[in-house]
């Protein structure tokens, strides 16, 4: 689970590389950009007792998590250095 925030002070900007853009067809009620740079986290306990109104698809979440390794100028692992022997 993803909760992001926006603040997008001047419309008809680029997506940034940490921004996703959801809409009604996502299930919110406008558009609105998501901003993965400081995603919130959440005990699990707390969503296991709640209702949803709607969950992403596996596309726009694909974008999401692309989203916020970039907001959190995270790198994929590097293999680790072998030696010969």
């Amino acid at each position: 689970m993803v909760v992001a925030s926006t603040d997008r002070r001047q419309l008809g900007q680029p997506l940034r590389p940490f921004e996703v853009s959801v809409g009604q067809a996502e299930g919110f009620a406008h558009e609105t950009i998501l901003d993965c740079r400081w995603p919130y986290t959440l005990e699990k306990s707390y969503f296991q007792t709640r209702s949803f109104r709607f969950r992403l698809g596996t596309a726009k979440m694909d974008e999401v998590s692309v989203a916020i390794v970039s907001g959190l100028q995270m790198y994929a692992p590097r293999a680790p250095e072998t030696t010969a022997g």
